[in-house]
């Protein structure tokens, strides 16, 4: 029977019962809060708010994130049109996307963009299909090279930004909360979480959990070999840190 409860790092700034938090303390771990990255406001607040009053003239509407799906919804101040097609990421993104109001959305198989292209591709003519892609900085370009590649017209969305919290401030809550491993939800974060707690303090953990590939991919250049999840989910993140647990 497996006694152990392991201190885990949630590098993420979410809060509330579906919250990152929430699924590792279910699951019998103690999630302690490093956030390395806090949300902010979209770069350019008003393409955000023209693009949100706009969506009806699109064909297909895809979503990286639940933090996506919100901005644009609140920056529309109304749910958001049906007539599109939409898709999404991962299935929380989808879920969020119905809950906004949009059609029912397409998914990848192992909930990255990625995958989602390889199933996209195959479904539709995109020849001067209008298609809004939300990105974030530094996101992986296969989805959007994608679309364009087969001639669609691509509008680029950030409605939010992703803002490095002071290193200072990282450092204090990883020492403080002497975490036993962490999840980490892009290269990014993992890239900023070393420059402020050094590249030793993440070596000498018990699991070291990247959400997905590209994740994955990030830490191996830092020096750090980490298998992601069969799907790049929290959840699925979650279940493959639990088969890590001592027995």
């Amino acid at each position: 029977m497996r006694t152990e409860r392991w201190r885990v790092a949630v590098t993420r700034d979410d809060k509330g019962d579906t919250s990152l938090s929430a699924a590792l303390e279910r699951a019998g771990f103690i999630a302690v809060s490093v956030p390395v990255l806090a949300e902010g406001p979209a770069p350019d607040p008003g393409h955000l708010a023209t693009i949100a009053r706009q969506l009806e003239s699109f064909d297909w509407i895809v979503c990286a994130s639940v933090r996506a799906v919100r901005a644009i919804r609140v920056a529309r101040g109304s749910e958001w049109p049906s007539q599109p097609r939409t898709a999404a990421v991962g299935p929380v993104t989808a879920a969020a996307i119905r809950d906004a109001g949009g059609s029912d959305p397409i998914v990848g198989s192992i909930f990255t963009a990625k995958s989602l292209w390889e199933r996209l591709k195959t479904l539709n003519d995109w020849r001067a299909q209008r298609v809004l892609v939300t990105t974030v900085d530094d996101g992986t370009r296969d989805l959007i090279d994608g679309l364009r590649s087969m001639e669609a017209r691509v509008t680029e969305l950030q409605p939010y930004s992703m803002i490095k919290r002071p290193e200072a401030q990282i450092r204090a809550d990883w020492f403080s909360g002497r975490p036993d491993a962490v999840i980490l939800g892009s290269a990014k974060t993992a890239i900023h979480l070393v420059n402020a707690v050094g590249l030793d303090e993440i070596r000498n953990l018990k699991a070291v959990v990247p959400i997905g590939p590209t994740t994955s991919a990030g830490l191996e250049n830092l020096g750090i070999r980490a298998e992601p999840p069969p799907q790049a989910t929290f959840a699925s993140a979650v279940e493959k840190l639990r088969s890590l647990l001592p027995p």
